[in-house]
């Protein structure tokens, strides 16, 4: 559905990203799980609204297209953030000098790999762990 013309995507999502790293460099990185918010609480919130932009511009992208696996992992996403910590105590247990940006999103990509197949098997034997009903 989109409630903008095509090329104001493109200008909302180049917005918001710019926005994002400007005020990131100007609030320093926040770290949440730190309680760290940045140098301050309002350019915090400002970059929190700014980064929901290209979340929605990308959201409404790929909601035009229909790929099946990943209606799955949206379908199995209780699995996912259930269960990840088993697969990521593997990766905590790397040494550091193996540990970089790449290697982030390198194991966040085989979390969601690995998990298709798992969410495939509990929608059909064990419906009710993700909301479904079964049917008799």
């Amino acid at each position: 559905m989109l409630y903008f013309s095509r090329s104001k995507y493109y200008v909302l999502f180049v917005i918001g990203i710019g926005l994002v790293f400007v005020i990131q460099t100007l609030n320093g990185t926040p770290w949440m799980f730190k309680s760290i918010y940045g140098n301050d609480m309002l350019l915090f919130y400002i970059g929190g609204l700014a980064g929901t932009v290209p979340v929605f511009v990308i959201s409404n992208a790929l909601s035009n297209f229909q790929f099946k696996s990943i209606q799955t992992l949206s379908n199995g996403l209780i699995l996912i953030l259930g269960f990840q910590l088993l697969i990521l105590k593997f990766y905590f247990a790397l040494p550091d000098t193996y540990k970089s940006p790449i290697t982030d999103y390198s194991a966040a990509f085989v979390i969601l790999v690995v998990f298709i197949p798992i969410i495939n098997f509990v929608k059909k034997y064990f419906p009710v762990i993700l909301g479904n009903r079964v049917h008799k």
